[in-house]
């Protein structure tokens, strides 16, 4: 039997294999061969081809750090008592926002997922705890109240941690989510049908509203609520949940204004809230002040600021209280209009073109009352009535139209009505371009909801879950995911890389740890030996470990302990 001697020459060690038997009734060796020096042995079992190689996802390993920056799962179990599971509610929860932010799926493959990513090696959770039964428990035991406070302490935290400006600017909207909910599951609540935004009028919806910051669309609150329920009257209700969130924010800013779109506004709202409490920045309904924005074309000033924009600043009196009112007319925004509008116009045209025509030729079998339904569908299309007027006149069996288009009518919807718009502030403080400007925020925000609907990352819709709890324990998952994005984002931003969310999902999830399997040491049937590193990262993937202070290392390769 054969075995590994050292031989110390000239201060340094040597090593040989050597095999020894009795020559003459004395031990002898008899077979010696050299093998290099310490360092040698190392470089040659580190070139050793591995038995066998596997390739992980380590994207989800980097939204977990990031996650366990901001303290997601330490402020969940903070308010969540976990019961009969193998890990805590906030470990189960985070482990979904890390799976909507890199590959969504159904909580029935989350443990699929798991296993091909780098958390299994990572992380103290055994594949088997993932199984869909113990993750619906988890979402379960969290109490709808509980979400509110965990938003509220989260909050809290990026004020205390420098990620609100000074003075914060944020921004209110809701939108809507489509579901697969049958109609007749008369178990859920909150999922009814009404206008979509999506166009799935035929599927049941759930709303959901979100306020972020203005410049990373950081989500401080979300609302989920009943798919038929108006906006105005849901951010009314909201309005208590609105005033923690502007406590928490002005503990480390000095000022909060809010944004919000005409949709949500109502004066009733305005007087929730004690003058000073908050600035806000809301769009107003075009009839509102009808004679304020259909103003002739030399009252309205150029903004300098802003090229193609120009306005006129007044005054108004609501609830008692003094506002500033600003009328703004974008030359772009008149432009898709107008040219929008033509389109619908001509389209009416031919409509009726061809109702006459049919009549014409006594091929009509309509009647009066039919014909006129007909029309009023037709004139449906918002301004069609104020240019395009539609006559039906003769008798119940044989009905006549005529129509006429009026070109004062349409000179002065081009003129005075296209691309305007009403805001109304009480930032009386602020000029007419940083008033808009503030509005634009409103672009970015909804950038942000079409971000949570993606069905490549967050996938917050369509809903397969069915019950309530469920759905919003879902959304309230869906926005932690946006909320790590958003992180990553700002602190790739903060780093000078200049990338879209998107691309930097795109860039986490392509993001692979290779794990090379050797054989136990020695050749026995010990534990393999396993070592991981990154799989050729590019640049961009490089730039934004670096960015969110990660060596590569601590992602890909093998701790020395290994």
């Amino acid at each position: 039997m054969g075995s590994i001697v050292s031989k110390r020459k000239g201060g340094r060690d040597y090593f040989y294999w050597v095999r020894s038997a009795r020559v003459e009734g004395k031990p002898r060796i008899v077979e010696q061969v050299y093998l290099g020096t310490a360092d040698a042995l190392r470089q040659a079992r580190e070139r050793q081809e591995p038995a066998r190689t596997r390739r992980r996802a380590a994207g989800p390993l980097v939204l977990w750090r990031q996650a366990e920056r901001l303290g997601l799962r330490e402020l969940i179990d903070a308010q969540v008592a976990t019961g009969g599971l193998a890990h805590s509610v906030g470990t189960y929860l985070q482990l979904i926002a890390c799976n909507r932010a890199h590959a969504p799926c159904a909580k029935l493959r989350l443990r699929e997922w798991y296993e091909k990513t780098a958390l299994q090696s990572a992380l103290a959770i055994r594949a088997g705890d993932l199984d869909h039964r113990r993750v619906w428990d988890a979402m379960d035991q969290v109490p709808e109240a509980a979400l509110e406070e965990i938003e509220q302490q989260l909050c809290r935290r990026l004020a205390e941690a420098g990620e609100l400006s000074e003075e914060e600017l944020l921004v209110f909207d809701p939108t809507n989510l489509y579901t697969f909910i049958a109609s007749d599951n008369g178990r859920n609540e909150i999922a009814r049908r009404g206008h979509n935004k999506q166009r799935r009028h035929d599927l049941r919806q759930v709303g959901l509203a979100l306020l972020t910051t203005r410049r990373f669309q950081l989500p401080l609150l979300h609302h989920t609520y009943a798919g038929d329920r108006p906006d105005a009257p849901t951010t009314r209700e909201l309005a208590g949940r609105l005033r923690r969130r502007f406590e928490a924010v002005l503990e480390r800013s000095s000022r909060v204004t809010l944004v919000y779109d005409r949709g949500s506004h109502s004066d009733e709202l305005l007087s929730l809230f004690e003058p000073g409490e908050f600035h806000f920045v809301c769009g107003l309904q075009a009839n509102r002040y009808r004679s304020r924005l259909e103003l002739p074309e030399r009252e309205l000033g150029e903004l300098p600021e802003l090229s193609g924009y120009k306005s006129k600043r007044s005054e108004v009196t609501i609830a008692g209280r003094r506002y500033t009112l600003l009328c703004v007319r974008s030359e772009s925004f008149a432009a898709r209009q107008a040219r929008g509008f033509r389109q619908t116009l001509a389209k009416a045209e031919r409509q009726l073109e061809e109702i006459v025509r049919v009549l014409d030729g006594g091929r009509g079998r309509r009647t009066k009352r039919q014909l006129e339904q007909i029309v009023a569908d037709i004139l449906k299309p918002r301004h069609l009535r104020r240019v395009l007027a539609a006559k039906v006149a003769g008798s119940e069996e044989r009905p006549t139209l005529t129509r006429e288009l009026d070109q004062a009518a349409l000179a002065h919807l081009e003129e005075r009505v296209f691309g305007r718009s009403l805001l109304l502030t009480d930032r009386s403080d602020w000029s007419d371009a940083e008033i808009v400007c503030a509005y634009h925020a409103l672009n970015r925000n909804e950038r942000a909801i079409r971000r949570a609907k993606d069905p490549d990352y967050l996938a917050a819709r369509p809903i397969y879950h069915w019950t309530d709890h469920k759905i919003r324990v879902h959304l309230f998952c869906c926005v932690l995911s946006l909320l790590l994005t958003h992180t990553i984002w700002k602190r790739a931003a903060e780093a000078g890389i200049d990338a879209s969310p998107e691309r930097l999902l795109e860039a986490l999830a392509e993001l692979d740890q290779i794990e090379l399997i050797y054989p136990a040491a020695g050749g026995g049937r010990g534990r393999p030996r396993v070592r991981r590193h990154l799989g050729e990262p590019s640049q961009l993937q490089l730039d934004l470990l670096a960015a969110l202070d990660l060596d590569p290392g601590q992602v890909g390769t093998t701790p020395a302990n290994t």
